[in-house]
């Protein structure tokens, strides 16, 4: 078998590369080049490759190499050798001249190439798919976009396209000897010697190549490369291989036109905003007429994905179109062409006023910003955008501007830098004086050398108040050819210095190029690009825009936005703690009629001496009125212990006695509260009392007489709700310390073992007796080990206290929790859960936590709290059970103590609120997909899903460690798969009322909702995925849906790598995932679409017939969306009445149809009688189906067909609706055509 080798591959190394990789498997390894190989007969066969030279090969763009592969055997080769093997061949052969040819052209990007190189580009499609049997087709290689109808003059917009696109390093202007051989026909209309119109005999076209392997930039033509990072993972997805790219300027159907050279339309200079429309392009068919001028771009593919490159070019285009606008734009401005005359456009009237206020002083200023903003998302190379949302107080808006504007100054300016820089354009705006020119300067009169804001002109001075709110946008335009006035260039600074008219390395130009250069000379300002930068600062936002500017100088203008606000965020961060720290002093954790005697005379000798003073009959009364508290004078002489005997112990025990006599007539306040509980302290107390009584009788009636009122406030202060419960809980705390063991009354501080026990009684105590909220709070503070807290900001659309709930449930089920104090009815302050973590016989950890949920007004949202500790218990009855057992060690109590910490610290680390909340809201849209009616307890689903994925967005989700769904939200215009009839049929309230009416025909269900918060749901499974899709409409954007994708993940991750069957290229899960849902709703859409048209062609050709409508595009529609049923098919007894080929019957069809409207049964027969095609079409009102009869040129019946609306499966003894239908229609058909027949008869006799 021959095979013919492309001359760009060395006949020595491809057979190289045959036998190391496709003859790999068969080699003999004592025999170099032979091949053995048995096939399915085992039929074995010896192979060798071998090349030789055609000797007739005199041109050098034939191949002049022929690779043969020599087969000796026994038998003859099966086609396992001459077929599927010598396929594999060429197919390799293929893959070595495209690789050849790629490293060739990354090497060299301006070779030329020849004429059998582009012959083997342009037929490696037909070639692969021969050798791959496909008869699969082949993708649309051709689209066509219209531009804007403003665009009068795109030979600039093309050769800012080229240069945009020829920076990308993938993507080369094409060089090859044809390029000489076609002659241009250019036209040039002068006007006082320059040129004003240019004819074109065939519009110029650009060709192009993308080769996988990228080249390098040419200095001279583009120095920065455009490639951005859709363009990045374009070329990642795009594949190995070449593919040629003709991008062609049309204009209507002519095949000549003019263009007026520096021809301006004023469509986009009235406009006072700038639409996405304005500057995007308008997919079209290739058919369609339009004035406008299009662009045609056709790819030639070898193996890459021609849709990534048909999607990089757009990409290119949209770029270049939005930069063109700008361009022009700031010509129009510059030349005062701008003119708004909108009137009443926005529906907010402040917003217009705004608008017209500021674009009154600077003209097309907000269409500047919309154009960078929304070019800025495409993304640009060029354009970049950065926003910060940071409060500043209005008084500092001045200063924070002059300090950005000289900073931007000092970056732009090699001169002056400290002053700013006068081509920079500021209007200051406020709601009360509107928009004004100002300037901004550094007063040196003032202390602290603030901002001074005069109004440009006047030098009327503005000051800015606290309630004035107001808006700096700070405009600076520079333009590459440089200034007049300062006479310097500013092309440096520039990404795009100007407007390239061909590459520097071209030899020969063509006549386009010379008649572009020419024009170039003549009209500069056409060619030149500027440089812009915007700053927008207000009280809330602060948003910077630059266009055109090179990646260092937006670097350093980024990187002083961002030091100059962070630090006036720091300066007022440290304005509102000196605020917080003025208003709010102390934060006391009891009430605030708590014992305030007691902190103010501990806190009074703190004070000057002269406070102490004051403060000292505060604290006599207090003393006095507690009574037997009160403290007794020091006494002067020691007190000696009488000795009893001579014993030793006897003296020793009175001495003990002594000391503790003396000891009760001066507590401590902690003995003091202690003893005031116990039975002994009670005696001693009471022995004190009758000692103090004579002195109390000193007292005189007058003095008693004053202080009995104050008693009397005490005591009805001390009875108050918090001190009493509180009360209450602290006795409740020493109850369990004295039904736990004697010997913690006796301890000054507890141990870790009482503390222990301690927290084992309370536990124990609150199974049976219930807890309290202040009990809780005192073990978890007082007498456990602080783990960590966290908090979360929940959704904003969950405003109720039921949802709140749910969540907590959620949580305490994911927790594996209990709820430790129970509650009815609504939330309260403070709740707490306690998680058991390890249990023994003898003890046990448990976590206990605090979760609180205020309301937060800055945030319009609940805040998710919780704090946590870890509480260790011991249960000493069974310790004291289990005494037998020998001691523990220290180390092993240690090393207990250590998992336990271990362990609490692992379920704190592992809290993932953001994780948790993220799929508690997914699993409430799931539980929210049944159709209920909406009300207070039941929100509509759709806002709950824009609240989720704004709450958490496509990064925020990457995230997560494991969460368990994947929400994505992606839109999609019914314009890109719909048109026509198709599209028109599919307005909002059409398309709903249908969907409603038969979601279940879709597997849909409807959401909760109503109105513009209606949306529908449903379910496909993609591998081991089950997907949820939600379809509603977009709330801005006409004729177009808005569509959430949530994927159920089960513990499995979308982020990783899967091949579709018969694909070599791997895809990532979640864009499988993300396509699938959307293939599923386009299809359904589709199909609604279509049933939506089938049903007004069903009414239009049926019950609301009429004589005036077009026939043969409507019948054809009703043909395709219905469904046929062939009559013969239903009775095969028509055959011989329809099927008459010899006309013996001699029917005439046009008297049968002209008569059948005679019938009862049939209301009305639609004739069609064509050069191509006559027919009739019946319709059967009793059945609601038509009888759809196709003649042939003689007349005859050429095929018969019933027309029914749904598809069904026809069955002789099927008692379904749909077949009764079809049989009745015969059925009476048969009974009219006899009786015709019949009643003709009788004439003819």
């Amino acid at each position: 078998t021959a095979m013919p080798l492309h001359r760009r591959c060395a006949p020595q190394q491809a057979i190289l590369a045959l036998e190391t990789s496709i003859l790999q498997n068969f080699i003999v390894s004592n025999r170099r080049g032979v091949f053995v190989y048995k096939d399915e007969s085992s039929s074995v066969f010896f192979m060798r490759l071998n090349w030789h030279k055609i000797t007739d090969a005199e041109d050098t763009e034939q191949n002049p190499h022929i690779i043969e592969l020599l087969v000796h055997g026994c038998d003859k080769p099966g086609p396992s050798i001459t077929d599927q093997l010598v396929c594999l061949l060429r197919r390799k052969l293929l893959t070595l001249t495209l690789d050849a040819l790629s490293s060739l052209l990354k090497k060299n990007p301006w070779f030329n190439l020849l004429g059998s190189d582009l012959a083997f580009i342009k037929d490696f499609s037909n070639e692969s798919r021969e050798l791959l049997d496909h008869t699969t087709a082949l993708p649309d290689s051709t689209r066509v976009y219209l531009l804007p109808p403003y665009v009068q003059d795109p030979l600039i917009l093309l050769l800012m396209f080229r240069q945009n696109i020829c920076g990308s390093t993938f993507i080369q202007q094409l060089h090859h000897d044809a390029c000489s051989d076609e002659a241009e026909t250019v036209e040039v209309d002068e006007a006082h010697g320059q040129i004003e119109k240019l004819r074109f005999n065939k519009l110029p076209d650009f060709q192009f190549y993308f080769n996988s392997s990228p080249s390098q930039l040419d200095p001279n033509y583009q120095p920065l490369t455009t490639l951005t990072e859709k363009g990045r993972e374009y070329s990642r997805r795009a594949g190995s291989g070449i593919a040629i790219i003709n991008v062609q300027l049309l204009h209507g159907t002519d095949s000549e036109c003019q263009i007026l050279i520096g021809k301006k339309s004023e469509l986009i200079n009235k406009k006072m905003r700038a639409s996405k429309s304005d500057i995007s392009l308008l997919p079209i068919d290739s058919h369609e007429n339009h004035k406008q001028f299009k662009i045609r771009v056709e790819i030639i593919n070898t193996t890459v994905d021609i849709d990534i490159i048909h999607k990089w070019v757009k990409l290119s285009l949209t770029q270049v179109l939005a930069a063109w606008s700008i361009e022009r734009h700031l010509e129009s401005s510059r030349l005062g062409l701008i003119c708004n005359d909108e009137d009443g456009y926005y529906v907010h009237e402040g917003v217009y006023k705004k608008l017209k206020s500021i674009n009154k002083l600077v003209p097309g200023l907000q269409a500047l910003q919309d154009m960078i903003l929304i070019a800025a998302q495409l993304p640009h190379p060029a354009i970049a955008h950065s926003q910060k949302k940071m409060m500043i107080r209005s008084t500092m808006l001045a200063n924070v501007t002059l300090e950005m504007l000289t900073k931007l100054s000092s970056i732009i300016q090699t001169v002056n830098k400290r002053k700013v820089f006068d081509g920079i354009t500021v209007v200051r705006f406020t709601s009360k004086q509107q928009a004004s020119l100002v300037n901004i300067i550094k007063d040196h009169k003032s202390k602290n050398n603030s901002a001074r804001v005069e109004i440009s002109g006047k030098g009327k001075l503005l000051k800015d108040k606290p309630t004035d709110s107001p808006e700096y946008t700070a405009m600076l335009v520079l333009n590459g050819g440089g200034s007049q006035k300062s006479h310097y260039d500013w092309s440096h600074h520039l990404f795009f210095k100007s407007v390239s008219v061909q590459i520097s390395t071209q030899q020969e130009s063509s006549s386009f190029s010379q008649v572009m250069s020419r024009i170039m000379n003549e009209k500069p300002s056409m060619f030149q690009r500027n440089l812009v930068v915007i700053l927008i600062i207000s009280r809330s936002s602060q948003t910077l825009m630059t266009y055109n500017a090179n990646p260092q100088l937006r670097a350093k203008i980024e990187l002083a936005f961002n030091d100059v606000f962070q630090e006036a965020g720091k300066v007022e961060e440290r304005r509102r703690d000196v605020l917080q720290s003025r208003s709010i002093r102390h934060i006391s954790f009891l009430p605030n009629d708590s014992i305030k005697h007691q902190s103010v005379a501990k806190e009074t000798p703190a004070d000057t001496p002269q406070k102490s003073v004051e403060a000292k009959p505060a604290k006599d009364e207090a003393i006095v009125k507690r009574g037997p508290t009160r403290r007794i004078p020091r006494p002067t002489a020691m007190l000696r212990p009488t000795l009893i005997g001579k014993s030793v112990e006897g003296a020793a025990m009175q001495a003990v006695t002594a000391n503790r006599l003396r000891a009760s007539s001066r507590p401590s306040m902690t003995q003091r509260s202690i003893s005031s509980t116990g039975k002994k302290k009670h005696i001693s107390v009471e022995k004190s009392k009758d000692k103090n009584l004579p002195r109390e009788r000193r007292i005189s009636a007058s003095q008693k007489k004053s202080r009995e009122p104050t008693k009397d406030a005490t005591s009805i202060a001390r009875s108050s709700v918090p001190q009493a419960s509180l009360l209450k809980t602290y006795r409740a705390f020493i109850s369990l310390l004295k039904d736990g063991s004697d010997s913690f009354m006796s301890q000054r501080r507890l141990t870790q073992s009482a503390l222990q026990r301690l927290a084992h009684m309370f536990f124990m105590s609150s199974k049976e007796k219930g807890s309290n909220l202040i009990s809780t709070r005192l073990i978890s503070t007082c007498y456990s080990n602080f783990l960590g807290h966290g908090s979360i900001q929940l959704l904003q659309c969950d405003s109720q206290v039921a949802i709140n709930k749910s969540f907590l449930d959620h949580l305490t089920k994911r927790w594996g929790a209990k709820l430790f104090v129970p509650f009815s009815g609504a939330l309260p302050q403070f709740l707490y859960l306690k998680k058991e973590l390890l249990t023994t016989s003898t003890r046990s950890a448990v976590i206990l936590m605090e979760i609180s949920m205020p309301w937060e007004s800055f945030y319009n949202s609940f805040i998710f709290c919780y704090k946590a500790w870890l509480i260790n218990s011991t249960d000493k009855s069974k310790v004291d059970a289990l005494a037998r057992k020998p001691f523990p060690s220290f180390g092993s109590i240690e090393r207990e103590a250590a998992v336990k910490e271990a362990v609490a610290s692992d379920f704190i680390g592992q809290l993932n609120l953001e994780q948790e909340l993220f799929d508690f809201a997914c699993l409430r849209v799931l539980r929210m997909k049944r159709g209920k009616k909406l009300g207070e307890k039941n929100p509509a689903t759709l806002p709950f899903l824009k609240s989720i994925i704004s709450r958490f967005c496509t990064e925020s989700q990457a995230n997560l460690p494991s969460p368990g769904y994947m929400l994505q939200r992606r839109f999609i215009a019914l314009s890109t798969f719909l048109d026509g009839y198709m599209l028109s049929s599919c307005r909002k309230e059409i398309l709903l009322d249908h969907m409603l009416s038969r979601f279940k025909t879709y597997n849909l269900l409807p959401c909760i909702g109503s109105g513009d918060s209606f949306c529908f749901t449903g379910k496909i499974e993609v591998g081991d995925f089950l997907v949820h899709y939600f379809i509603a409409w977009h709330e801005s954007v006409e004729l177009s849906l808005d569509v959430f994708v949530l994927c159920v993940m089960k513990g499995q991750c979308v982020n990783g790598y899967m091949i579709k069957e018969g694909s070599p290229y791997a895809e990532r899960i979640s864009d499988v995932v993300v396509y699938s849902a959307m293939s599923t709703v386009q299809d359904i859409i589709t199909n609604a679409s279509k049933n939506i048209r089938k049903m007004h062609l069903w009414r239009q050709f049926g019950e609301k017939y009429s004589t005036h409508l077009a026939l043969k595009a409507t019948l054809a529609e009703l043909r395709m969306f219905s469904f046929h049923v062939d009559i013969l098919m239903v009775d095969s007894g028509l055959k011989a009445l329809l099927c008459d080929e010899l006309n013996e019957l001699q029917l005439s069809w046009r008297d049968v149809f002209s008569a059948i409207t005679l019938s009862p049964s049939f209301s009305h027969c639609i004739t069609f009688d064509e050069s191509e095609e006559s027919g009739c079409v019946v319709y059967f009102k009793e059945e609601d189906v038509f009888l759809d009869f196709a003649l042939d040129e003689n007349r005859r019946v050429r095929h018969a067909e019933i027309l029914a609306r749904e598809e069904f499966n026809y069955g002789d003894s099927s008692n379904a609706s749909e077949c009764i239908a079809v049989r009745s229609a015969v059925k009476k058909f048969t009974m009219f055509l006899l009786q015709w027949m019949w009643n003709d008869c009788e004439v003819g006799l």
